[in-house]
């Protein structure tokens, strides 16, 4: 173990300690510092807190090693003092602050804390509502689970039919090494099951998940058992869940259990209500794994935390998204620009993501790319796929293998044009990140045509780059763009560049192109801007959608043309039709 960075708080802050205690004694009551602790390298106090209804509550007030940078904590030591809110149900400690880290001043003495809070707590009633904080208390929270692994469930299987009061439950599970791992293992694989089906006790499903997650899961099916837990155990007894869940594995037919390899398992779950939000019940699941070897007649049970998900549950997280979930936006470039974009596309919800490129993926682009090794030697548009699948299963991802331009020596099938047709038909945007101009045009005859909004991003040498926004018949094109940023006819100014642009030009070794020199965070930034161009299209005219830009034109300069670093500057403009501009002019 690494020796200590700071010195033991109560030395780094001669006097803390000895004001801790004298505040407890301003108020009557003796706390005294526990010995035994302080020898082990903390301070406790401990002592009896008297209530104002002369109740004496026994209490251990445990200071962190970063005290008084951190609070502290409050624990009711006797469990007959357990009260059903604002208290951990199993460990006893009292939540006697909102958990926000401004709510703590260092400054504060615990036992002021506890006079102005503590009486609160126990008042009979509990704590007015409107002195909470405006979030729920769910109680399962508090249970204990393996750290290396979770149970997904559709937002559609917590609310089953009532009066069915137990049955049978079908899982799938992304790789197996996680259901034989010790829980003890810092090292233990990462894992995790989803709940396909839930069925009453004469096999008719009740409820189950989107067909659209299992392709996230590509383990072996496994089978479970489950009950309704009505009514719930209240706060201090939820050890209880635990119990019943251990009942109901050993009442289980063994001809149901799953056997891999020398072990066989089974998954139980229930299903009770709690506090979801603030003084709101709602539907949750609490699980076990149970696991046994076949030369052990020991069953080992892992306690396993349910994961809500779903197309609302995600979107409580991002409101002003929510048309993305009826959008569709077709990508085409999927290098160090368009990898992250798509995948920001697909992390906000949008319900269908079209991907096209021609090229694979380098074992060591990962440096600005989306992953490393992960879908080396790949196509692109597949690597990509697979990643996005396995992560934002709710987006349906097509890929279109188009190398724009591409003219082969026989007419190849599909045609360059129905591929193009449908990567463009009936999408909600346009994005083009391939930094290629001829590309650029065929996007936005495409776009034009189809009276589509597009949208186009490009870096100049990591030095800053351009985000372009073009909806037909209200802005200029991409041509347009163009002649408003050249150096001859344009209207802009600020375009970053570097002076020796010739020297940040490589090819590695490996490579079939040449590629310029840049970092991914030199990057990212233009990626996230035409998501939120993006995102001000899509949701246009939806109320609380997210906003738009009020400008076309976004230019971001990131140094100067010497190398030096500045503080990002992005300048708009709007893009009006230019006057040169053959396509708007025609």
């Amino acid at each position: 173990m690494s020796p200590a960075v700071l010195q033991p708080w109560w030395e780094e802050f001669p006097g803390r300690l000895e004001r801790e205690v004298a505040a407890f004694h301003d108020l009557g009551l003796e706390f005294v510092v526990d010995e035994a602790e302080r020898a082990r390298g903390r301070i406790v106090l401990a002592g009896k807190y008297r209530l104002s209804s002369g109740r004496e509550l026994p209490l251990a007030i445990v200071y962190p090693d970063t005290y008084p940078r951190t609070r502290f904590v409050a624990y009711a030591t006797d469990r007959a003092d357990r009260v059903p809110a604002h208290q951990n149900p199993i460990d006893g400690n009292l939540c006697l602050l909102p958990r926000g880290s401004l709510h703590w001043d260092p400054a504060m003495l615990a036992a002021r804390v506890l006079a102005e809070r503590l009486e609160l707590i126990y008042t009979p009633g509990g704590v007015p509502p409107e002195l909470e904080d405006a979030q729920g208390e769910p109680v399962t929270s508090y249970l204990p689970y393996v750290p290396n692994a979770g149970i997904v469930v559709d937002e559609a299987c917590f609310d089953l039919v009532t009066g069915v009061s137990h049955g049978r439950l079908k899982f799938v599970v992304d790789g197996e090494d996680w259901l034989r791992a010790s829980p003890a293992d810092p090292h233990a694989p990462l894992g995790k099951a989803l709940l396909v089906e839930v069925r009453d006790r004469s096999g008719t499903a009740i409820a189950a998940s989107d067909e659209t997650m299992r392709v996230a899961f590509t383990g072996p099916v496994i089978a479970g058992v489950w009950e309704r837990l009505d009514p719930a155990p209240d706060a201090g007894n939820i050890e209880q869940i635990h119990e019943r869940l251990r009942a109901l594995i050993s009442r289980a037919p063994p001809k149901i259990w799953t056997t891999r390899g020398n072990h066989r398992f089974l998954f139980a779950g229930v299903v009770l209500l709690e506090e979801g939000r603030q003084r709101r019940t709602n539907p949750t699941w609490v699980f076990l794994l149970a696991r046994q070897r076949r030369s052990d007649a020991r069953i080992e049970m892992l306690p396993l935390r349910a994961l809500r998900y779903g197309p609302v549950t995600r979107g409580e997280r991002i409101p002003e998204l929510a048309p993305l979930r009826e959008a569709t936006v077709s990508v085409v470039g999927l290098g160090s620009l368009g990898a992250p974009l798509a995948t920001t596309l697909a992390r906000s919800g949008v319900a269908t993501l079209r991907i096209a490129d021609f090229d694979h993926v380098e074992a060591a682009g990962g440096v600005r790319w989306v992953s490393d090794l992960e879908g080396a030697g790949a196509a692109k548009t597949m690597a990509l796929r697979t990643l996005l699948r396995r992560n934002y299963p709710l987006t349906k991802v097509e890929t279109f293998d188009l190398p724009v331009g591409h003219v082969a020596r026989s007419r190849r099938e599909p045609s360059e044009s129905s591929l193009l047709a449908a990567w463009s038909d009936g999408a909600s945007v346009l994005i083009d990140a391939t930094a290629e101009d001829n590309v650029s045009q065929v996007v936005s005859a495409y776009g034009d045509r189809l009276g589509i909004p597009q949208v186009y991003l490009w870096s100049v040498d990591a030095f800053g780059g351009v985000v372009v926004r073009a909806v037909p018949g209200k802005t200029g094109c991409f041509h347009c763009a163009q002649l408003h940023l050249s150096s001859e006819f344009g209207t802009m100014e600020g375009m970053p560049y570097a002076k020796l642009s010739e020297g940040r030009r490589v090819q590695p070794l490996g490579c079939a192109d040449a590629t310029f020199t840049g970092d991914a965070p030199s990057l990212t930034p233009l990626a996230d801007h035409a998501a939120r161009v993006a995102f001000g299209m899509l949701c246009a005219g939806a109320a609380g959608g997210y906003p738009a830009y009020r400008d076309d034109l976004f230019v971001l300069r990131l140094r100067n043309p010497d190398g030096s670093l500045v503080t990002p500057q992005w300048t708009s403009y709007a893009l009006s039709p230019h006057p040169r501009c053959p396509i708007c002019n025609r």
